[in-house]
């Protein structure tokens, strides 16, 4: 084969709209589903929270009706944050920033969420740069908080 064939061959194939189109299609499904929290979500956590946020084996907590009521609590807000799979996360500020907005959405419960504003990126930006080392008894801790407030709330 001649040197250039290749190229040669995919000028010819590209020289027709169709096949311009069927190739723009074929990646733009790619472009629009790597950016939404979801599928972040779906790439960098499920692997251990699984996809309806019941948690993984051993000490993989639950999100499922629990993450939302963290931020209400002192503590509670930064924790999720500065937890090491977040922290260190190869994501970005804006993108953990969505996903745990998304999260809290999600997994719930949703009525705990008129308690606090959103995570803005700054404050995710800042939290991150400070991870727990040490999360078992820290999780514990805010756990006691969280059933304290939860007390308090119940109708009586």
């Amino acid at each position: 084969m001649r040197p250039g064939t290749n190229m040669r061959v995919w000028i010819r194939w590209l020289s027709t709209p169709w096949h311009v189109f069927v190739l723009l299609i074929s990646l733009l499904p790619s472009c629009l589903w790597a950016k939404g929290p979801a599928t972040m979500y779906m790439m960098e956590c499920q692997g251990c929270h699984l996809a309806d946020g019941s948690g993984g084996l051993n000490s993989i907590p639950p999100l499922r009706n629990s993450v939302a009521k963290f931020p209400a609590v002192p503590g509670g807000r930064e924790y999720l944050v500065q937890v090491p799979g977040v922290a260190l996360s190869s994501l970005s500020d804006p993108d953990i920033t969505a996903v745990l907005n998304w999260m809290l959405t999600k997994f719930g419960p949703i009525e705990w969420t008129s308690r606090y504003a959103p995570y803005t990126v700054e404050e995710v930006a800042t939290l991150r740069k400070n991870p727990l080392t040490e999360i078992g008894s820290q999780r514990a801790d805010l756990i006691l908080l969280i059933e304290r407030l939860e007390s308090t709330d119940a109708p009586g």
